[in-house]
């Protein structure tokens, strides 16, 4: 049904004409009073309609402007932290195929479907929300990518494996900053923000796997898979030189100073 058929414009002043098929029932008539009082106060413009983009009218439609319209309502930035800041504005430029990055984005603002943001949708019963990877602690976003045993494991095998010293950290947010801010230049930054990356790509698919797939890993064959992916995307996705995989295994911080 049009607008046109609901009403008419008399000496320029758009009418109401609604009608109904039957009479109202008394619980009705509040409910046609709220009605009246919201369209009362709507224009009628006599000019064609068109659709509009509110977060931006003069330019239209855009992925950036979606993305700046949802981190807006998501995390203002008047509430947003150096950590966050420093997050936010890196994952993106993050030399990993773009689901990736898109994965990090939902972690960071805690929209991964985990156990207990199921259960809070509705989706799932709340006393069923024990971790997959270790079946100790509800399953969070911070306790699956970081407080859990198995996950804790992974963690620190890969750092020693980089080379670096960092402690866990309190969220995923703070442990992306934390070890992408070991790199002392912009390059290898580069190459430990694909690490990153692909370290919560890879434990994301292995609890997927358990969960669907009934199928379980070891910490050895995380942190194989995290070895190989990460140097897939380092070769293919930069340009900072080349590397075997063997070298990128016996020694990634060498590879990332070529």
């Amino acid at each position: 049904m049009l607008v046109s058929e609901v009403g008419t414009r008399s000496n320029g002043t758009w009418r109401w004409g609604l009608l109904w098929q039957r009479n109202f029932f008394v619980w009705e008539e509040d409910l046609f009073l709220q009605l009246e009082d919201v369209i009362t106060n709507v224009v009628i413009m006599e000019s064609e309609d068109r659709w509009v983009w509110s977060p931006n009218v003069d330019e239209g439609f855009s992925v950036k402007s979606l993305y700046l319209a949802l981190g807006e309502m998501l995390l203002p930035h008047n509430n947003i932290t150096s950590s966050q800041s420093f997050a936010f504005k890196n994952m993106w430029k993050s030399a990993v195929p773009y689901k990736v990055c898109a994965l990090a984005w939902q972690l960071f603002l805690d929209r991964i479907p985990t156990k207990v943001n199921l259960a809070r949708r509705g989706i799932r019963r709340v006393e069923d929300t024990r971790c997959s990877l270790c079946g100790e602690l509800a399953e969070t976003s911070c306790h699956l990518f970081l407080h859990c045993r198995f996950v804790a494991a992974v963690w620190y095998a890969v750092i020693k494996w980089l080379g670096v010293v960092v402690v866990l950290p309190a969220d995923p947010i703070m442990s992306y900053g934390i070890l992408v801010g070991c790199g002392g230049n912009k390059k290898i930054r580069k190459s430990l923000s694909i690490v990153w990356m692909d370290f919560v790509w890879v434990l994301w698919r292995v609890r997927n796997d358990r969960v669907f797939n009934n199928v379980d890993g070891s910490v050895e064959d995380v942190i194989e898979r995290i070895q190989r992916i990460s140097w897939q995307w380092y070769l293919h996705k930069t340009t900072m030189g080349s590397s075997l995989l063997y070298e990128w295994i016996w020694d990634p911080g060498d590879c990332m100073h070529r």
